[in-house]
C-alpha cells in the first residue's frame, strides 16, 4: 500500500461508500482518508479492489450533497493529525 495522498476518480458514491478507479496502489482492508467536495475528510476502509477499481466503504455516513460541492478556490487540505498528539508535552522538558 502507498502512502501519502493520491488522487482518484469517483465512478459512484453515496452516503455509505464510494468506488474509484486507478485504485491499483490500494489494498482490501485498508483504512484511508477521503477528501472529496467540501467535506471534512474522513476515514473509509478499501472492501475490494479489482480491474483497477475499488471499494471503499466510510466508517460514518456522509452528506452526498457536500461531497458534490466543490472546495472553494484556494482551499487546501492538511494531512490528518492525532491533535492531542502534537500539542503533547514533553515529559522530560522543565
Amino acid at each position: 500500500m502507498a502512502t501519502g495522498a493520491s488522487q482518484h476518480r469517483v465512478t459512484n458514491i453515496s452516503e455509505t461508500g464510494l468506488c474509484i478507479a486507478q485504485a491499483g496502489d490500494l489494498d482490501a482492508g485498508a483504512v484511508v482518508v477521503v477528501a472529496i467536495g467540501s467535506i471534512v475528510p474522513t476515514a473509509a476502509d478499501v472492501v475490494w479492489v479489482r480491474s483497477g477499481l475499488a471499494g471503499l466503504a466510510f466508517q460514518k455516513p456522509i452528506d452526498v450533497s457536500e461531497a458534490r460541492r466543490k472546495r472553494p478556490s484556494g482551499s487546501t487540505l492538511r494531512a490528518p493529525v492525532a491533535g492531542w498528539l502534537t500539542e503533547l508535552n514533553s515529559p522530560y522538558k522543565k
